[in-house]
């Protein structure tokens, strides 16, 4: 296997493995959308998996939420015997992946023939469209919970600020774990410093957005527009429970949350 397997053994604590890592290939990829499951264990399909050879793939630290697919990979032995399996989210639109595990990590571009391998094998199935089954702000429900998936879209990170913050809890909580939300997320925010804490570290929401999240109300961009964060129709869609389709996305430098 490449040097992107040795990334990702690592990544899902396998380091055991990466001495042999030479010996692994990927032997089965099963891909799982909301009206079904494709698998194959095709080898000359999965060579897709290479994903740019010898080359680390490009990374993507912020991602804001569009339709996703599960991707099971199996790791196995040069005579088809699977080793591990690892679980994985892919994102169609933005064609990005990151093991489920890796919450706090940057999503890895996949290259033409990682593309090409992912959408032959999920032909026919519908991505599942990501939901929040409920939001608080303060401890208060808001009123379209899976509007606030639009707090995970591009913002310009920062670094933490010096001097007193007055914190408030963002709970988000996913009956169906999606990418961004699994089980419930908690944010932090500093209202007069417009200062989001996640994951990926601190980011600053534009002023009309950040006034949204204090009143509880809809973050949907139809309510926020030209406030950036993402694309447009895929958010709006979200706010009523639809989907689209997102492009190719920026990348920005990442300042973890220590």
């Amino acid at each position: 296997m490449k040097k992107i397997a040795l990334l990702v053994l690592a990544g899902a604590g396998l380091l055991a493995f990466a001495g042999t890592a030479q010996a692994k290939e990927i032997v089965g990829l099963k891909i799982c959308g909301a009206s079904g499951c494709n698998a194959s264990t095709d080898r000359e399909q999965l060579k897709g998996w290479m994903l740019g050879g010898s080359s680390d793939p490009e990374q993507s630290t912020s991602v804001p939420a569009e339709p996703f697919y599960t991707a099971e990979l199996s790791f196995g032995d040069p005579e088809g015997n699977v080793i591990h399996q690892e679980t994985a989210y892919w994102l169609p639109g933005s064609n990005v992946m990151r093991f489920r595990g890796q919450t706090q990590d940057p999503w890895w571009k996949l290259d033409p023939s990682g593309i090409s391998m992912f959408q032959q094998i999920s032909a026919g199935i519908d991505a599942f469209t990501p939901e929040l089954s409920g939001v608080k702000v303060k401890g208060k429900s808001v009123s379209d919970p899976t509007s606030y998936l639009r707090l995970f879209g591009e913002f310009p990170y920062r670094t933490f600020p010096k001097g007193k913050l007055h914190l408030i809890t963002i709970a988000l909580t996913a009956s169906k774990p999606n990418p961004w939300v699994s089980g419930t997320l908690r944010l932090r925010y500093e209202a007069s410093r417009r200062l989001l804490i996640r994951p990926d570290g601190y980011v600053r929401l534009p002023a009309a957005l950040g006034k949204l999240v204090m009143q509880r109300a809809s973050l949907t961009a139809s309510a926020t527009s030209g406030s950036g964060g993402g694309s447009t129709a895929l958010y709006a869609g979200l706010g009523v429970g639809g989907a689209a389709a997102l492009g190719a996305l920026a990348v920005a430098r990442r300042k973890r949350m220590s």
